[in-house]
């Protein structure tokens, strides 16, 4: 019945974009309610429900299923895209994502999982249809999901973790996982975990960034719950530029280095940042720093910071093209502090110097 009444409404076009009249899309989720209502509480069918809360009220009702209904066709950068009403991640809003939310919404039983990621730091991405934190390079995660019925923790429950990359429209297929939920007591209960290192290939690292997302599934009975986690994995800070006051420079000037880069973790890390200048032959000119806290970004959303400083040309810098080299470390590197980002260059050129000069004729 549900096909039925989606081909009458909806003209499928290339790339699986759709043309839908919002009356249509009114009919077919009165009839997901209407086929949702006729099912008996065991069918002897399999079927399988995500609680998507799309508008972070702690459920998945009426509410949500609009939210998904006024963002159905779109894509990013359109005026009705959603990003939390894309439940698949497929950078899409198609029929797959308003069924999903509506069975969870027209679903009456109270069966969750819900999956985070855990650290000694923070539990990240606790929640249903909740976001992660960044995660950076070749950290180990450990993935934690808790099933529940009614509110309360079910044990003995075997919880599938399929861990996703980004390349491909679905992502790359990394790691398929199974533990069972726990049987004890505490908030432990009805909870598994188990860990994973983030892969960081020597032969193009770089393939690996991007968002990634583990999908959480358990079995209750005739029915299968899913949560899914999305999260960016990438260095915790780029670059974006490495500016400086003007291009060409005498001996014995002042050097204005202006910094501009961000970052998506919304945890706040401490972070140096350390530029220097080399002339031509590579002796280094000058070396300048500053100590700052970083964060405050969030999955797909860089918040971007700026910083300036002064290095001073000394009279023996070499005449000719020299190279300022910016970089980020977590703390100092005496205190064991390793890269937080890409180190960025840039050029500037020293003129040779002239009688004029107040240091010409110094020995």
């Amino acid at each position: 019945m549900i096909s039925a009444l989606s081909a009458n409404f909806f003209r499928i076009k290339p790339k699986n974009t759709y043309k839908a009249t919002k009356l249509g899309v009114m009919i077919f989720l009165a009839s997901i309610m209407t086929f949702s209502s006729l099912q008996p509480a065991h069918s002897g069918t399999f079927a399988v429900r995500i609680a998507c809360d799309l508008n972070g009220d702690g459920k998945c009702d009426i509410e949500d299923v609009i939210i998904a209904a006024n963002a159905f066709g779109s894509y990013p950068g359109e005026p009705n895209w959603n990003p939390n009403a894309d439940v698949y991640f497929d950078l899409k809003i198609d029929i797959r994502d308003i069924a999903m939310v509506a069975k969870c919404a027209f679903s009456s039983n109270g069966r969750k999982i819900d999956v985070w990621i855990s650290d000694s730091a923070a539990q990240s991405g606790q929640g249903i249809n909740m976001t992660a934190d960044l995660v950076l390079p070749q950290t180990e995660i450990t993935l934690s999901a808790k099933a529940t019925e009614n509110g309360e923790p079910v044990p003995n429950k075997k919880v599938t973790f399929e861990i996703r990359g980004p390349r491909g429209e679905q992502g790359k297929l990394w790691s398929v996982l199974q533990v069972d939920t726990a049987n004890t007591t505490g908030s432990a209960n009805g909870t598994a975990t188990v860990q994973f290192r983030m892969p960081w290939t020597g032969h193009n690292a770089e393939e690996m960034i991007g968002e990634w997302s583990v999908r959480a599934s358990v079995a209750f009975e005739n029915e299968t719950v899913i949560d899914f986690l999305p999260f960016d994995y990438d260095y915790f800070l780029h670059i974006w530029s490495v500016e400086t006051d003007k291009s060409v420079y005498n001996k014995c000037d002042n050097v204005e280095i202006t910094v501009a880069y961000g970052t998506k973790s919304k945890r706040a890390y401490d972070v140096t940042m350390y530029a220097t200048i080399a002339d031509e032959p590579g002796i280094p000119l000058g070396i300048a720093y500053v100590a700052t806290t970083v964060g405050g970004g969030e999955l797909g959303h860089y918040e971007n910071f700026t910083e300036t400083v002064t290095i001073y040309i000394p009279f023996f810098a070499s005449e000719g093209e020299a190279t300022i080299r910016v970089s980020f470390v977590f703390g100092q590197p005496h205190d064991g502090g390793a890269a937080a980002g890409q180190e960025v260059t840039t050029t500037i050129l020293i003129l040779p110097g002239t009688p004029d000069d107040p240091w010409f004729f110094e020995p």
